[in-house]
């Protein structure tokens, strides 16, 4: 017979390489089923503990196989293989200059938790940074203010999901009615909620190319362009590593065999799996600007950071711009 291990393994490369039709059930993993084991302890430990385990062959971390397959998630090496999806004109042009409304609204009055990276992707202060970050699921701030488009995002989501990948375990509530106004895919999926919005202003150097990096935890990851790509900014193309491995004398490393570059126009939305290796190029002028957001079965989060507990997050607004006013302070010596 096999284990509940190796079957999730077959039925994850199924999905990845066609050869098969079974659907994971990510469901409660992070809930009922292992949420006695795992509610408030960090994605990190339990995922990527790299002093546990002798390192595995091409893996970012040792336990990262394990990590997937306890989550009912592929592996990054099989979310590779899986394509992106893209919807155009998703938002709308007068929405995106409402939301970049808010967005410096909510800087300027310090509502939301940012972090400043220079070109070398490391925390940073303004005086170099070339990439910021606003979490705007910051105290429900974008829900709150958006809560059409948030609900029209998910449930794009869900709708994509079930078309193409299938990860998400739909579940009808027992008591829905078709009458109730409440009635959105949302509702009928169990345990979905978005783990972070986010708002990525890439300027001249900004970019994310760190080595197979991908969203560890959650299920799908979306992009929506703020900014026109033909006029505001050059560069920082949506990129998809695909890696193999490389029988060389070193057996930790990898190479890559091919880059799947997406472009994305002003207003359309890049879905992906997150265990999908991906980066962005370097930006060479202007200002990339756009949403990300990372869906998850998972409690809805209202930390200001991307959180990595499934429990009470300790991490508040206060500690944020703290943190913040430390790195600025440097400047002073």
């Amino acid at each position: 017979m096999f284990s509940t291990k190796n079957l999730l393994r077959i039925a994850g490369v199924g999905i990845a390489f066609g050869v098969g039709t079974a659907s994971l059930y990510t469901g409660n993993y992070l809930g009922g089923k292992m949420g006695n084991t795992t509610a408030g302890r960090k994605f990190n430990d339990y995922l990527f503990n790299n002093n546990k385990q002798k390192k595995e062959k091409n893996l970012r971390n040792p336990q990262e196989k394990e990590a997937c397959y306890k989550l009912g998630l592929l592996t990054p090496d099989e979310a590779q293989h899986t394509n992106v999806y893209k919807i155009s004109n998703f938002l709308t042009y007068d929405e995106i200059k409402k939301i970049k409304q808010a967005i410096r609204k909510w800087q300027n009055e310090r509502k939301i938790g940012i972090v400043e990276r220079n070109n070398k992707e490391q925390r940073s202060t303004f005086k170099d940074a070339v990439w910021r970050t606003s979490f705007l699921h910051t105290n429900n701030q974008f829900k709150k203010f958006f809560p059409e488009i948030h609900a029209r995002i998910i449930d794009q989501i869900i709708i994509t999901d079930k078309k193409h990948w299938k990860l998400i375990h739909h579940r009808q509530n027992k008591n829905e009615n078709e009458n109730n106004n409440d009635n959105t895919l949302k509702n009928r999926v169990e345990h979905l909620n978005l783990r972070t919005i986010e708002s990525h202003e890439y300027t001249n150097g900004g970019q994310l190319q760190r080595n197979k990096h991908y969203d560890a935890g959650s299920i799908v990851t979306i992009d929506i362009m703020l900014n026109d790509s033909n006029n505001e900014f050059q560069g920082g193309e949506l990129s998809f590593p695909q890696f193999i491995d490389q029988e060389l004398d070193d057996p930790n490393t990898s190479r890559t065999n091919n880059v799947d570059i997406i472009k994305l126009e002003k207003g359309d939305m890049a879905l992906f799996l997150s265990h999908k290796y991906h980066n962005v190029l370097p930006i060479r002028s202007g200002k990339r600007h756009v949403l990300v957001m990372e869906l998850w079965n998972g409690p809805e989060k209202t930390c200001p950071h991307r959180c990595e507990t499934v429990g009470k997050c300790t991490h508040t607004l206060n500690r944020s711009h703290l943190g913040n006013f430390s790195q600025h302070v440097g400047l002073l010596g």
